[in-house]
């Protein structure tokens, strides 16, 4: 299995022998209802929470962020009506109907497309923990969530706002770098600058040069080892 750089020159397998640019390519990102949403509700968030002083920290949280993770097969459920393991947009509407978020219909659409990564108009189980987490972050509805869910999301949250310095809402190589930041005879993470910039590209699939929170989901997906169906 291909592995995820992270602190101290660890590895965290990725599962499924495919980067994060391998699997999703080409879907374009730009400054949206959606984003302005997040920001906000990312803000909010880093009011409430001590981050922490490394990524080290955040590492020995994996395992409970994979277990968060796997709670939402209940959730997937309840949006496949069909039962065929993936949820359609017809299966996402009349889901966020019967929930009522309070959302705007511009917003949820922004949601399907943001989370559907691979672009074939349907959303598979890893997709499905993007577009969980970005729909219950914008609506400040968790009530399809379980505490596991939120716990694990609270953490990734932390995460990304460890990395965005500058609080745009995407991460660039020189905040990741500098968070990532090791004696110079180690390199960044005691990786080498040209396998640095390889493993920030599997994470920047869209290779437009920034992370997106929604790209930043993926890659913790990944890094915890969660697998299709929530299985290790």
């Amino acid at each position: 299995l291909p592995f995820a750089w992270c602190d101290c020159g660890a590895i965290v397998r990725m599962g499924h022998g495919a980067s994060c640019s391998q699997l999703f390519r080409g879907h374009p990102r730009g400054e949206t209802a959606l984003q302005a949403r997040l920001n906000e509700a990312l803000e909010a968030h880093a009011k409430t929470r001590q981050p922490a002083q490394s990524f080290n920290a955040y590492i020995l949280r994996f395992p409970k962020i994979c277990k968060g993770y796997k709670t939402a097969e209940e959730a997937f459920a309840k949006f496949d009506k069909d039962g065929n393991g993936t949820i359609s947009r017809a299966e996402f509407e009349e889901y966020c109907s019967d929930m009522k978020y309070a959302i705007t219909d511009e917003v949820k659409n922004e949601i399907f497309a943001a989370s559907d990564l691979d672009n074939n108009a349907r959303i598979d189980f890893k997709e499905f923990i993007i577009l969980l987490a970005t729909i219950t972050m914008v609506s400040g509805d968790a009530s399809e969530t379980s505490k596991d869910f939120r716990q694990a999301l609270e953490t990734v949250n932390d995460m990304f706002l460890f990395f965005d310095i500058n609080r745009d809402g995407k991460l660039n190589v020189k905040e990741v770098k500098k968070r990532m930041k090791v004696p110079p005879s180690q390199g960044t993470m005691g990786l080498s600058e040209d396998l640095f910039s390889r493993r920030f590209e599997e994470m920047d699939w869209d290779h437009n040069g920034v992370i997106t929170y929604q790209e930043f989901l993926l890659a913790t997906e990944l890094w915890v080892g969660l697998e299709e169906g929530g299985e290790e």
